[in-house]
């Protein structure tokens, strides 16, 4: 049985082509801030093949770290700064207060991303797919993420208490079905 995916993952048939681009972003980021790269595949069948491409196709060190439902969010809890493109990085970002770089390849991450009055910096994914995203472009949401964290409490609360109202709206559907 096949998964349900979105609109913008079926549009993409490779992350290959990204490869060069982000190994040299992200060197970029690691070089000119000194922080020690560690790879996160939350969803390891679909990351680890492009994170280990990524960690060939850089110059800098990369750890590639095994996460499981113990130690994923104190594996997140560890880092400075977050770049992730999945979902599961941003909400274990926002939870632990991380700074945060979303790559917005789908409504969902731009949503989250604006919780809060914009507590994540959001990377538009149109360069990546040009071949033309050069490596200042992740320096600078670093930068723009960090300044943007002290936003992360006022957005958990505000998303905390916004599926607070959809539990109770499931609640009370759930109640009128049966």
């Amino acid at each position: 049985r096949r998964g349900i995916r979105t609109a913008a993952a079926k549009a993409r048939t490779s992350w290959q082509p990204w490869t060069p681009q982000l190994a040299r972003s992200l060197d970029a980021l690691a070089e000119r801030s000194g922080m020690a790269l560690r790879l996160l595949p939350f969803q390891p069948s679909q990351d680890t093949p492009m994170l280990e491409a990524l960690q060939h196709e850089m110059r800098t060190g990369a750890e590639m770290v095994t996460l499981n439902i113990d130690n994923v969010l104190a594996e997140v809890a560890r880092s400075r700064i977050v770049v992730t493109m999945r979902y599961h990085g941003a909400i274990a970002a926002l939870l632990n207060d991380q700074a945060a770089v979303v790559l917005d390849y789908s409504p969902k991450m731009r949503s989250l991303a604006a919780e809060g009055g914009g507590w994540a910096s959001l990377l538009d994914l149109a360069p990546l797919d040009a071949g033309s995203f050069e490596p200042r472009t992740l320096i600078d949401a670093a930068n723009e993420a960090q300044d943007k964290s002290h936003r992360t409490a006022e957005a958990r609360g505000l998303l905390q208490a916004r599926l607070k109202v959809n539990d109770a709206a499931l609640d009370d559907l759930l109640e009128l079905i049966q």
